[in-house]
């Protein structure tokens, strides 16, 4: 006969008097049915952040003070809610191209834009370059950072190009290393190239410059 006891709950049920179960039979149970909280719950293994969220207290602290110390470089990107286009083209023979698009298109675009929450703009240089700026031989680089800006803030398309039968604007490169001048003085001498004086004239070579460069000067100064 089994010496195990029983007794009679309130309900009239018997019960066996087993002792309660043990923190490792817990844990076996909870593994066999899928589940970890008890093993987390008591300090065991717990699961590695997957990439993509977002960084933990500690990480976005070390973040802050690099910002405060002037480190720059682990800062996320600006959400871009802009669609920025730079519209390039010869200037006379696209006018008409030009003009059609300011007024048929462009509309259509920004009201399309609105309804997607965005903004819509166009950066049409044709009236954005000054005589000063072309004066000191600015439009290119004026041209190239503007078209950069468009890459970096234009959640769409940034350029769009109109190709016709003119070859463009084509000017005088604004700085030349060292370098390349000596050489191609050189090489002009050599072959007996005219015009040479008139280079050596326009551009100047700035020694404060790092590294040093040939500048081509402003107009004005050699005009006036």
């Amino acid at each position: 006969m089994s010496t195990a006891k029983a007794r009679v709950s309130s309900f009239g049920h018997e019960r066996d008097n087993k002792p309660p179960p043990s923190r490792e039979d817990r844990t076996k149970k909870a593994k066999g049915h899928g589940y970890s909280r008890d093993v987390a719950a008591r300090g065991g293994p717990k699961p590695q952040r997957k990439p993509g969220k977002p960084p933990g207290k500690k990480e976005g602290e070390k973040r802050f003070e690099l910002v405060l110390e002037g480190n720059m470089s682990d800062i996320p990107p600006r959400p871009r809610s802009m669609v920025r286009i730079f519209l390039s083209s010869t200037f006379s023979d696209m006018r008409a191209e030009r003009n059609a698009l300011a007024t048929d298109a462009y509309p259509k675009l920004r009201d399309f834009c609105a309804q997607m929450g965005l903004s819509f703009q166009v950066v049409d240089l044709r009236w954005g370059v000054t005589a000063e700026a072309t004066n000191n031989h600015m439009t290119t680089k004026i041209c190239l950072l503007e078209l950069e800006n468009c890459k970096k803030v234009s959640l769409g398309p940034s350029c769009i190009a109109l190709i016709g039968n003119r070859y463009g604007y084509r000017p005088l490169p604004h700085q030349i290393s060292v370098e390349e001048f000596d050489l191609f003085r050189e090489e002009a001498t050599a072959l007996g190239l005219k015009g040479l004086n008139t280079l050596q004239e326009w551009y100047n070579k700035d020694e404060n410059s790092i590294p040093p460069a040939y500048f081509l000067m402003v107009c004005h100064t050699r005009l006036s």
